[in-house]
């Protein structure tokens, strides 16, 4: 039988992955926006894309120095925010039609809050609600400055 503390350092390794079924929803997300004709819905498409791009990039890197699993959480955290802000503009856009069980974007959002919990460690845990507490805050505008 393998020793408790065995078992824990891996689990602590794969647990602070970031589960890629996140990235799907995100995609998927980002595929509902994208169904909207609006330069509104094209500009949070394009930076939002880019965001994921950018954060592919860095999970390859991350992968590839055999980051330290705090690391690993902490860009895990990123993926799930995305993930929030992605399905946040897929129920934008779906409208009041996205509260419905069935409509997609409502699934989609409800497979990101399981994203926020599945495996969830103690880095995990921590690097979330870090993320949470520092990510930019949202700028103010008024109506005519965002045209």
């Amino acid at each position: 039988m393998l020793p408790l503390e065995a078992w824990r350092e891996p689990d602590r390794r794969v647990a602070a992955r970031v589960n890629p079924g996140v990235l799907g929803v995100v995609d998927a997300a980002l595929d509902l926006v994208r169904s909207r004709d609006s330069i509104e819905a094209a500009a949070t498409d394009a930076a939002l894309s880019h965001e994921l791009a950018g954060w592919e990039a860095a999970d390859g890197a991350l992968v590839a120095a055999a980051a330290e699993p705090s690391v690993h959480a902490e860009h895990r955290a990123v993926a799930i925010d995305l993930a929030g802000r992605a399905t946040t503009a897929a129920l934008s856009v779906a409208g009041g039609a996205g509260v419905h069980r069935d409509h997609r974007a409502q699934r989609l959002a409800r497979e990101r809050a399981f994203y926020v919990v599945q495996a969830q460690s103690s880095d995990g845990r921590s690097a979330t609600l870090h993320r949470t507490r520092t990510a930019p805050p949202a700028a103010t505008f008024s109506s005519a400055e965002r045209r």
